[in-house]
């Protein structure tokens, strides 16, 4: 592959006008327009917004209306303005051309403008231009993975990452599941998602190169202590995968942990910030992931969950706008870490998971473009970062020796079975020996595990 050029096409929205900036040349172009001439996009886009948010991936919305609503987006951005639309239309036909080039679109707000912050601009649909040099697509999901979008958050203090990570052959994470006598998670497929990625994505050695510690219904009173223990368990950088609940009311942004008798504990985005943002008795993890309905909404004053982890000199947060489903938030992330195991970097990754959701997840053919964005999956993952620079885990990679290198075998009869099949003991009625993993290339043996979930390190303290 070759060496793959980034291109910077920047969206600054102030008051009264967006600028759009390239990094190519440095060179930007101004859009004004007054609230009154956008008062009609606006409501409309309010209307959607709210709806978008409490509508699960199926039902409500089609292709249809999305498409309107991406339209509707493009409007707010002034690129019916001739000038701003050549200017813009000049980059995304470079970027669309070219192979060699990738396009970064950093959204960037103004404390003025949380107005538009909180629309979801990851709905936005580019429409084909005038020489049809490039068709209409979604910003978020193109098919040819040509952009990567990414809500731009200038701290003024962007974080010195480790020099070491680049030398890390682990990825650790660690898990917080919050799981209230309320339910409504299905922990099982979560940790499914972990154990598909174990056996796909091995070292040199023939292991698994996730290290995943799990803390298990933590309160308010006890959440920083125990995720300080657990931190000193990994070696070099890590990130935080956040499965439960969160909501956007009144304004306000809450995320979900677990009381004493098992009720939902509600804390607010700065309680929740905080349990990250102490004296430094703990390294902060890399990133937030969060997969938690309405995480990553915005409020109309630009705060919200993720924002704040921002600020929190957390350089890379996901969270999810709209009420998803546990199999559609599975998906996501299940694509995005093996991108991201694969050696994509962290913007293309998620750019990966959206493209699924769009193009591929539940479709019988994804080649049958008809059937694309047909729901409102796609733009449900919001990715924030206070960089343009976007973090490589790993080096590029074939993402699965283990079906050349590894099988299971029946203790007993010594039969071979697929390293990829659910048998943990083997199916022969007559036999039932245990089965043991083997490594054609070290001649090791190991016991199969007796659940999906410990494939991997899991330490859950309840």
């Amino acid at each position: 592959m070759g060496q793959i050029v980034k291109r910077i096409l920047g969206f600054e929205f102030h008051q009264n006008h967006i600028t759009y900036v390239k990094s190519s040349n440095g060179s930007s172009k101004p859009a004004n327009f007054e609230k009154e001439k956008i008062k009609l996009e606006l409501s409309i886009s309010r209307i959607f917004h709210k709806a978008l948010n409490k509508t699960r991936v199926e039902g409500l919305f089609e292709k249809n209306d999305l498409e309107t609503f991406g339209y509707i987006l493009y409007k707010l951005l002034c690129l019916s303005d001739p000038d701003v639309n050549s200017f813009v239309n000049r980059e995304f036909k470079t970027i669309c051309r070219d192979s060699s080039y990738r396009g970064i679109i950093p959204l960037r707000f103004a404390e003025e403008a949380a107005y538009l912050a909180m629309l979801p601009w990851e709905y936005l649909q580019i429409l084909e231009n005038v020489d049809k040099d490039f068709p209409t697509f979604y910003l978020t999901a193109n098919r040819e993975r040509s952009f990567d979008l990414v809500r731009h958050i200038d701290t003024g203090n962007e974080r010195e990452i480790d020099p070491s990570f680049s030398n890390q052959k682990q990825l650790n994470i660690l898990q917080i599941i919050c799981q209230s006598k309320r339910g409504g998670l299905d922990i099982p497929d979560f940790q499914n998602i972990f154990s598909r990625l174990d056996k796909e994505f091995l070292d040199d050695d023939g292991n698994p190169v996730l290290t995943i510690l799990a803390v298990e219904n933590p309160s308010a009173s006890n959440f920083r202590k125990r995720i300080k223990e657990i931190v000193g368990y990994f070696s070099g950088e890590y990130i935080v995968h956040f499965y439960g609940h969160a909501r956007m009311e009144n304004d306000e942004a809450n995320i979900a942990l677990v009381a004493e008798d098992k009720s939902e504990e509600w804390v607010n985005q700065e309680v929740f910030t905080d349990f990250f943002n102490g004296s430094g008795d703990f390294k902060k993890p890399l990133s937030v992931l969060l997969q938690a309905c309405e995480s990553g909404q915005i409020n109309s004053k630009g705060q919200g969950l993720a924002p704040s982890l921002i600020h929190a000199n957390i350089p890379y947060v996901i969270g999810m706008q709209n009420e998803v489903t546990t199999d559609v938030s599975n998906a996501f992330f299940y694509t995005f870490y093996r991108a991201l195991l694969s050696g994509h970097d962290f913007f293309r990754s998620v750019t990966e998971g959206r493209v699924h959701l769009g193009c591929e997840y539940n479709k019988d053919d994804p080649e049958e473009t008809h059937k694309h964005y047909t729901d409102n999956s796609f733009g449900t993952p919001v990715l924030f970062s206070d960089t343009v620079e976007a973090l490589k885990f790993f080096p590029e990679r074939t993402q699965t020796k283990a079906k050349e290198t590894r099988f299971k075998l029946c203790n007993k009869c010594r039969t071979p079975y697929d390293f990829f099949s659910d048998f943990e003991s083997c199916p022969d009625p007559r036999c039932r020996g245990q089965l043991i993993y083997m490594n054609s290339a070290k001649a090791e043996a190991t016991p199969a595990p007796s659940s999906a979930a410990s494939a991997s390190s899991v330490h859950s303290d309840t």
